[in-house]
């Protein structure tokens, strides 16, 4: 019953560790919108930013 009970814990704490390695790994990669907005848009303000597109 001890060895069950340990699989069972262990078998938890490596589930919650993956989450938590993959959250991490998911907010490293994946830049937030403002981020991404201000490394691309342009210094003058009556311009709008590339990413707009055009008419």
């Amino acid at each position: 019953m001890k060895t069950l009970q340990s699989l069972v814990v262990g078998a938890a704490v490596g589930a919650l560790l993956a989450v938590v390695g993959l959250a991490a790994l998911a907010s490293i990669l994946d830049p937030s919108a403002a981020d991404v907005a201000k490394s691309v848009s342009s210094d003058r303000a009556d311009v709008p930013p590339a990413f707009y597109g055009t008419r």
